[in-house]
């Protein structure tokens, strides 16, 4: 964030502005990768065309575009630029190792005591940066997953990494709107008692 506000106007709306237009700009790229990842896929393979998932699946898709900007503009507020650009990259990098070790262990450990504790750790990863559950739960609305239950077997060596069981579950969503809304609001008190 600036160190001096050349305008006389409340923290608050500034602060409001600022977070608006990152959001509305970073939700406009979304929407453009997105239409531009279906175009792709869709020229090479097949993407349902149901409305509805596509719709859900979009809105999952942006949904991590406010998060993002809100712990960044939290972060803003704690550290310098670079200290905040570091504590972004390594809450990022947790939540997505989380994820990723999550995959791996479902997949290669079943039943074990370290899987008790692999799956803690995982929890925990994707609660601090809920960004990778997301974009599971985007997966799964793409394609349907839940409609395509017992169609096939997702136990068989081509599925093993995409681990279908693991889908964040409606809390999760709304555990990530919460935590959105949650860090705007101390980002903002933050700010106000920022010393400028």
């Amino acid at each position: 964030m600036q160190a001096l506000l050349p305008r006389p106007i409340p923290r608050w709306k500034w602060y409001t502005g600022r977070w608006l237009g990152y959001v509305t700009l970073g939700i406009g790229y979304a929407l453009i990768l997105f239409i531009s990842i279906l175009l792709i896929t869709q020229a090479h393979a097949a993407i349902p065309r149901d409305g509805l998932a596509l719709f859900k699946s979009f809105l999952l898709f942006s949904s991590i575009v406010p998060l993002l900007i809100t712990i960044s503009m939290l972060g803003s507020g704690f550290f310098s630029a670079l200290g905040n650009g570091v504590f972004m990259t390594m809450l990022y990098g947790a939540g997505w190792l989380g994820g990723m070790i999550d995959k791996v262990s479902s997949s290669l450990l079943s039943g074990t005591e370290a899987l008790k504790t692999l799956n803690n750790m995982t929890g925990i990863m994707s609660l601090l940066m809920p960004v990778d559950g997301l974009q599971r739960r985007m997966t799964a609305e793409l394609f349907s997953i839940n409609e395509m239950n017992g169609m096939f077997n997702a136990s068989n060596n081509l599925f093993e990494l995409v681990n279908f069981n693991s889908v964040p579950s409606n809390t999760f969503i709304i555990y990530a709107i919460f935590y959105t809304l949650l860090a705007f609001l101390i980002g903002l008190y933050r700010f106000q008692r920022k010393d400028l």
